[in-house]
């Protein structure tokens, strides 16, 4: 999604997303998982349409991230 929002906040300010595009600069996502292959497929769209823009992709894996998950709230039978 937030390359989606990006790709419309550069087609609104005028801009193409096309690999001839004027469009240069650098894109910072970050996902608290491993992408899937979905994601990886719309990296390599992104990076093919706007090649003059860097993406920079950072994620943490579950055994990083699942200390933000609150078990204090969870059920017991949500547990199973």
């Amino acid at each position: 999604m937030a390359l989606l929002a990006l790709g419309d906040a550069i087609k609104r300010k005028g801009g193409r997303l096309h690999p001839d595009a004027e469009v240069r600069g650098a894109a910072i996502c970050y996902a608290s998982h491993t992408p899937c292959i979905s994601c990886l497929s719309c990296f390599c769209q992104f990076t093919r349409a706007l090649p003059h823009v860097k993406l920079f992709f950072y994620f943490d894996t579950w055994s990083e991230s699942r200390h933000w998950v609150d078990y204090s709230t969870l059920r017991e039978k949500d547990l199973d």
